[in-house]
């Protein structure tokens, strides 16, 4: 009897136990960690330009935004994915596979960033043709069970000629219509200054030659002795018959036409040789001869146009030199144009482009000095070169001239507003009484340091300098930036360390008063679906514009919430205006810029 009650208890106990083991054993396999699982993007710049190579092997240049390839990894699995490595190599330029970054791990849903700033050879710079290259990334890690995994992944990029500059970087899809989109890559240009030129350097000795004491000594702290070489400069180009040619330096802005963002541009020396040259080519050939002698070039573009201003860099005085002026014809009088005139000219210009507030001002040798180097050049025949030189000036005396003025020196008050000093005339002296003696005229006043900069501010963190319109990136992820959802806005930038970004926008429609302004900004966040809300304003006058200035919290789309700095000023031409936001919600350091973005905005067109 107890046997059989035993059996029977025994069975379902049994079942219960081999049920129990399987739903514990399902559980535990349902609640096992996925194996971790390794996913790599690759971005990588399209187009390479051998005349900059110097500066896709350096991460400081330009901001470390010459990068040839990006990688981008992820772990969208539930384990650790150990020993990652990434390398590089591009065959024929960078032979040897880079020695990889260690990352001991990848963590669940963690994304590591590896950027690739290629060691090229000097060969590169040989580089005539538009020529195919290939860049090969090689990513290498153990998984989840500790095996080791390889994938090597390749693309292809266009390696374009030594004399090739490609104008922009934006995409098409990510570009707007604004001009500095067009030439967001300008920084380029400082590439093409070659002082240590050997045909340069011969170039300039000829020059000097031709200057009082034949010596370029004392120019970079003389203005007197500046001046004397900027005009010595101008007057041996017109005898070695050098001009300009071409009725653009600049292309044109081709909205979505990525075939129109590349121009061959000869470096100085070529310019040289072949006695002519764009207005861009002539302003890179002064800065290079102003360089050589210790003087501070700058390179202005403006759309359509480039010239160069020249700076003592001791003194601060700046020269603006309309550089397509030399060689040129004065029709009115038949004669050479003078420097005084090519300095008026520029100034004029100049003046034209910072009251539009649209240009742009390379300072080349702080650029330089921040990676953007020429490349190495080919040994020349410098004996060949004078001889060319000197078959010119014989060529060009030989021929009936124009009337042409004796050589001129700049004239002061062309270049900087800068009072000339009134002739004291010399008395008649008589026998009884002399006169007293006539004080010497006083010096005049040290010239104002041009300022070449665009309106700007800085963020706390100093790592955000911005600009209208802004040397920048566009950033669609911030503010949806694409033609027709958000096209009141003009720029934008951030600061990711600081969590900051920066938008400048122009309104659409022609508000009446600053309250229908107002009205129209917070429409333009409606159209891009940007919650806000405003906690105070204030009105005042920026310049002569009348300005309002207020504070608002600014709600994203990932829910995240910003304090922002706006101001909306009404100009001649209309509404415009700045966004200026932060994570921070009102974070008292950031108030800081208040002042700084309202003064900004009264020069924004």
């Amino acid at each position: 009897m107890a046997a059989s009650i035993l059996t029977k208890a025994f069975w379902p106990i049994l079942g219960g136990l081999v049920a129990g083991s399987g739903f514990c054993g399902y559980k535990w396999q349902t609640s096992k960690p996925a194996p971790g699982a390794l996913e790599a993007k690759v971005l990588y710049t399209p187009t390479v330009m051998p005349i900059a190579y110097k500066a896709y092997g350096n991460p400081q240049a330009a901001g470390g935004r010459y990068y040839l390839a990006k990688t981008i990894l992820h772990n969208s699995g539930g384990l650790p994915i150990k020993n990652v490595r990434v390398s590089y190599r591009v065959p024929g330029y960078v032979d040897n596979w880079t020695t990889a970054e260690p990352y001991d791990q990848v963590l669940p849903g963690q994304t590591l960033v590896d950027l690739y700033y290629p060691k090229f050879n000097r060969d590169i710079s040989k580089t005539r043709t538009v020529t195919t290259a290939q860049v090969e990334i090689k990513i290498t890690y153990d998984d989840s069970e500790g095996k080791p995994k390889e994938r090597v992944e390749t693309r292809n990029f266009q390696l374009r000629g030594i004399n090739d500059m490609v104008y922009t970087t934006i995409p098409d899809d990510e570009r707007t219509n604004s001009w500095f989109d067009f030439v967001d890559n300008y920084l380029a240009w400082a590439c093409y200054i070659t002082p240590n030129d050997e045909l340069v350097k011969r170039f300039q000795g000829r020059v000097t030659a031709t200057m009082p004491g034949g010596t370029a000594a004392g120019m970079d702290s003389n203005d007197k002795e500046t001046e004397a070489f900027l005009s010595a400069l101008w007057n041996y180009l017109n005898e070695v018959a050098l001009h300009y040619v071409g009725t653009t330096g600049i292309p044109q802005e081709v909205a979505g036409d990525s075939t129109a963002m590349v121009q061959s541009c000869a470096l100085p020396r070529d310019i040289l040789e072949k006695g002519s040259g764009l207005c861009i080519e002539l302003s890179l050939l002064w800065a290079t001869m102003c360089e050589s002698v210790g003087l501070k070039p700058y390179i202005i573009l403006i759309p359509g146009h480039a010239f160069v201003v020249v700076q003592n860099p001791t003194t601060g005085t700046a020269y603006p030199i309309e550089t397509t002026m030399v060689g040129g014809i004065n029709e009115k009088e038949g004669r050479l144009y003078t420097i005084s005139e090519g300095v008026a000219a520029a100034k004029e210009t100049f003046d034209k482009a910072r009251a539009r507030g649209v240009f742009l001002a390379l300072d080349v040798q702080r650029e330089q000095s921040r990676g953007m180097r020429p490349p190495e050049l080919e040994s020349k025949d410098v004996t060949a070169f004078d001889n060319l030189l000197d078959k010119r000036m014989r060529s060009r005396r030989a021929a009936p001239p124009p009337p042409q003025p004796e050589p001129q020196v700049v004239e002061r008050p062309v270049y900087i507003d800068r009072p000339v000093p009134v002739p004291v005339p010399i008395p008649v002296p008589v026998p009884e009484p002399q006169p007293a003696p006539t004080p010497p005229p006083p010096p005049p006043p040290a010239a104002p340091e041009l300022d070449l900069s665009i309106q700007y501010w800085t963020s706390d963190t100093q790592r955000l300098r911005v600009a209208y319109p802004a040397f920048t990136r566009p950033r669609p992820d911030l503010v949806m930036l694409k033609r027709g959802k958000a096209p009141f806005i003009t720029f934008t930038a951030s600061d990711d360390a600081a969590r900051m970004y920066v938008e400048g926008y122009e309104l659409g429609a022609k508000p009446k008063d600053l309250d229908d302004a107002q009205e129209a900004w917070e429409d333009g966040m409606d159209d891009i679906d940007v919650d806000y809300k405003i906690h105070s304003k204030f009105d005042k006058v920026v310049g002569d514009f009348p300005a309002r200035y207020f504070i608002a919290t600014i709600t994203t789309k990932d829910k995240r919430k910003r304090a922002a700095e706006c101001c909306i000023v009404r100009t001649p031409t209309g509404y415009v205006g700045w966004l200026v936001a932060i994570d921070e919600l009102f974070a008292p350091r950031f108030s800081a810029v208040k002042d700084q973005v309202m003064a900004n905005s009264a020069y924004l067109p």
